[in-house]
């Protein structure tokens, strides 16, 4: 694979069945001692709206805040704010691509203009008029195809398709490479205010959750089964970017950590989070 600007991103995506107003006073108190605005990595806010400005955000460490989190994010520099781009595949649930999860749907013409009038709502609805910057990073988020695993219990079998089981698996891993392309060349194209994008989890080495001990790292890094066909295709067993790959700036992972000390291994869970540390940058 083609080496490219190493760039890690951490989500802090809080979540919580309840969520209790807090005092000013006490984030004055978090920001007083807690400066790391110099962190290494490049990190993303993505959480509840708190009582602090973008400059606080900053000085913690974050380098771009969810225009979701933000009170008024037109009033915010737009290299500071970031998108996450969802209903693309359920095209605002009027679409097949996301029930279905095939790329040979009868009904792809209608998405663009769903496409646009997302895109230009979230322009309108978040961009800083004031401010010649584009806005730091857009994510799609997809999520709408069958995992290798499945495909390979169900092939993908059409009418007029492939007739062999390997042929209808490669037909359908091509189309879904195009199909997802689809919705990143049109943003790319006619909306093209954004400095870095990316696809959420569309990642070379999906997410394992708890398998990550049962293969070695020479099977974790040599054996093609692993890699994702959206971001990178194999020839004569050497790994390739796909042109959807070379239509991301990075890669956005799904990586979530759970522990709990009654049901987890916790040698497993170490493991786990060492992955994760490690995670989100594309070389």
């Amino acid at each position: 694979m083609q080496r490219r600007n190493n760039i890690s991103i951490l989500f802090i995506i809080i979540v919580s069945n309840f969520i209790y107003a807090q005092s000013p006073n006490i984030y004055s108190e978090l920001l007083l001692n807690n400066k790391n605005n110099s962190f290494p990595k490049v990190l993303i806010y993505d959480g509840p709206r708190l009582p602090i400005t973008y400059l606080d955000y900053l000085d913690l460490g974050f380098d771009f805040i969810s225009v979701y989190s933000l009170e008024d994010p037109t009033n915010v520099p737009n290299r500071y704010k970031y998108i996450l781009w969802t209903g693309i595949s359920s095209n605002d649930a009027k679409a097949k691509w996301s029930i279905e999860r095939s790329p040979f749907v009868s009904d792809k013409d209608h998405y663009p203009n769903r496409w646009n009038s997302r895109l230009n709502y979230y322009k309108k609805t978040y961009f800083n008029p004031l401010d010649n910057d584009n806005i730091g990073v857009i994510i799609l988020d997809i999520e709408a195809k069958k995992t290798n695993e499945e495909l390979e219990q169900n092939p993908p079998f059409r009418t007029g398709g492939p007739l062999n089981k390997h042929a209808a698996i490669e037909e359908y891993k091509n189309e879904m490479e195009v199909l997802y392309r689809y919705p990143l060349e049109l943003a790319r194209k006619n909306h093209n205010y954004y400095d870095k994008w990316s696809s959420y989890s569309d990642v070379p080495v999906e997410r394992n959750w708890w398998g990550i001990p049962n293969k070695t790292w020479i099977q974790w890094t040599t054996d093609a089964s692993h890699l994702n066909y959206i971001t990178n295709k194999t020839k004569n067993g050497k790994a390739f970017d796909t042109k959807f790959s070379e239509l991301i700036d990075f890669h956005s992972v799904s990586t979530y950590f759970f522990y709990s000390p009654e049901t987890t291994n916790v040698n497993i869970a170490n493991q786990y989070l060492g992955v994760t540390n490690f995670a989100g940058t594309k070389s």
